[in-house]
């Protein structure tokens, strides 16, 4: 075995088992002056050892290296995560401040409106309200949001306005692509009188955190409105006196005035014009003949036959324009149609007498 040793190893060296049984290092040389071999052996663990306590050095330090360049990396991460979580936490606080500074502004303006102004969802459930609704009702804004309109306003009122808002809504991209807004004014009937309420319907488009909906601005237009008709109801009864004043003097232009009065009327409206103008043509009708109030009695009732110097003055004060100045009167808007009819028979020649 010794031979065969020497023969493997003869020149070099090897790991093999020896006689016990543990692994060694040997190396062996054959003898040349006699038939024997040199075999040395040593074992494995003692020959190696300062290699295996420099392998294992290196490798633990290695290691060491490894991982402090680990940790230096995550920390380096982390630390680099944790500024840009703290600069988007800053970023979001000051958006934050900012959104709620302008939340307070919004509530600040429309709780300053008189008017009250409603945001509501599809089925009538309250979104916001401001602080004339609030007064309105009795109930605290706060507590307002998520209660339905029927819980809020009578009935009638609530079912007409959901109605009217689901419209709104239904028809939200072309109003929203046209004139922005809907005005809009109803008259509810109450146990003793009526209350009229002008409204402006808004719609507003769904968005990622919450649905389509609505805003709204009531006004109590019912004190407005008899004002008006306050205004209308003595403006008429001033008109029928200057009527009767032309009718004292010439009986035949109050009853021409009124036939013309009567005509424009019917005529404004075939033609769809508003409330306002077809009152404005009825009583520019009326008035048309007001300035022959500025011509002597004597002209009027003369029954034979005028001269050309006579015909003068009335054919110049047959039209009421001059009398109305749209500087100097609040009655000047009816200078234009007055104007206009002169013009007219002006085109055609000398009005009739």
């Amino acid at each position: 075995m010794k031979r065969r040793l020497a023969r493997d190893t003869a020149g070099g060296f090897g790991t093999k088992r020896d006689y016990d049984g543990e692994e060694v290092l040997v190396t062996g040389r054959n003898l040349k002056a006699v038939p024997w071999a040199l075999v040395r052996k040593v074992n494995t663990s003692e020959a190696l050892a300062a290699t295996e306590s420099r392998l294992q050095v290196m490798l633990v330090v290695f290691l060491l290296v490894i991982g402090g360049t680990a940790v230096t990396v995550i920390a380096a991460w982390r630390h680099g995560t944790t500024i840009r979580a703290a600069e988007a936490g800053e970023r979001h606080r000051i958006a934050a401040e900012h959104l709620g500074n302008l939340s307070k502004f919004l509530r600040v303006v429309t709780d300053g409106q008189p008017n009250a102004v409603t945001a509501m969802t599809e089925d009538g459930t309250f979104t916001f309200a401001n602080l004339a609704v609030s007064e309105g009702t009795g109930i605290n804004r706060e507590d307002m949001r998520g209660k339905n309109m029927g819980q809020v306003w009578d009935s009638v009122k609530a079912k007409y306005y959901r109605e009217f808002n689901q419209k709104i809504i239904d028809d939200r991209e072309e109003i929203l692509a046209g004139p922005k807004r809907v005005n809009h004014i109803k008259t509810f009937e109450t146990e003793d009188d009526e209350q009229i309420l002008g409204s402006f319907h808004i719609p507003l488009r769904p968005g990622r955190d919450f649905s389509p909906g609505c805003l709204m601005i009531l006004d109590d237009i019912t004190e407005l409105v008899g004002q008006r008709k306050q205004r209308e109801l003595i403006m008429d009864q001033l008109v029928d006196s200057l009527l009767s004043v032309v009718g004292q003097r010439d009986p035949y232009s109050q009853e021409h005035a009124t036939r013309v009065s009567e005509v424009a009327t019917t005529t404004a409206k075939e033609m769809q014009l508003t409330d306002e103008e077809v009152r404005t043509v009825g009583i520019a009708g009326k008035l048309m003949n007001l300035g022959k109030t500025l011509v002597p009695v004597e002209l009027l009732i003369k029954s034979a036959d005028l001269t050309d110097d006579e015909l003068e003055p009335i054919r110049k004060r047959s039209v009421a324009a001059p009398i109305f100045s749209t500087e100097s009167t609040s009655m000047g808007r009816w200078s234009i149609p007055f104007a206009k009819c002169k013009n007219a028979w002006m085109a055609r020649g000398n009005p009739p007498v």
